[in-house]
């Protein structure tokens, strides 16, 4: 009887375990892509496709994180597989968009290629991932999306960038800020505009605002150490914003 009792005990206790593990898993399983979200971001040029893996961070705090982009080529003729592996540490700012890594693949390969990218934190588990499958490699048809909004009308639209300088040093931040906003695919749903006005003395004053609302502003100053960490603090500014836009919307969208 003691004996029957005891297995019955265990065997509960196991199940029990069992239940519970699998609950977690279903929870982890869940979660991924929820607070940082994998991807895999394609660019066309005249004879490459090259694939960028990235992370998109869903949140409004700093995250430290590690990612392991892998590349797995089959030979259509002999079935052996390559696989070539990249990982890193990385640390991504609330609501960054970041470009990891990436690889090149021309238009002729004919392997069978698997792109797969998976962001781990920093108890090992995975949080983010995407993967992509080229059955013909290079000469797969792939149907390239943008993140685009639609407007009141049901159009899909993307905000763009537009710009009213007055010196060069407006010029150059307003070409050095575009080029950080776009290699980051921020994809704002709304209008970005870069504005050079007077300012006390000589100085003039650059604001960044999207969609009316300032984001950033500073001092024009002709040195390109200056204009460069400019760019990147008000990219930052205008990622956060953006992303907290998206947030709400998203909100407003489930409720």
């Amino acid at each position: 009887m003691f004996l029957r009792l005891k297995h019955k005990l265990i065997f509960m206790a196991s199940f029990a375990i069992l239940v519970s593990s699998s609950i977690l898993n279903a929870q982890s399983i869940q979660r991924v892509n929820e607070i940082v979200e994998g991807q895999i971001l394609v660019e066309k040029s005249s004879e490459f496709y090259t694939f960028k893996a990235a992370a998109e961070n869903k949140t409004d705090i700093t995250l430290n994180l590690r990612f392991e982009f892998a590349v797995f080529r089959t030979d259509q003729q002999t079935k052996n597989t390559n696989k070539s592996f990249q990982k890193n540490l990385f640390t991504i700012a609330s609501f960054e968009k970041k470009v990891l890594s990436s690889v090149t693949i021309n238009y002729e390969v004919e392997d069978r290629i698997i792109l797969l990218v998976t962001i781990y934190d920093q108890e090992d588990n995975v949080i983010g991932q995407d993967r992509l499958v080229l059955d013909k490699g290079g000469k797969t048809r792939l149907k390239l999306k943008k993140e685009i909004a639609p407007n009141q009308d049901g159009v899909f639209l993307e905000g763009v960038i537009t710009q009213k300088t007055l010196t060069k040093s407006g010029r150059d931040f307003a070409r050095d800020f575009s080029q950080r906003y776009y290699n980051a695919q921020v994809h704002s749903p709304k209008n970005i505009f870069i504005k050079e006005v007077p300012g006390r003395g000589r100085n003039t004053l650059i604001t960044v605002e999207v969609d009316n609302n300032l984001v950033w502003r500073f001092f024009a100053q002709p040195r390109k150490e200056v204009i460069q960490s400019n760019a990147q603090l008000a990219l930052q500014s205008v990622t956060r914003y953006v992303g907290r836009l998206k947030q709400r919307n998203d909100q407003l969208i489930n409720y």
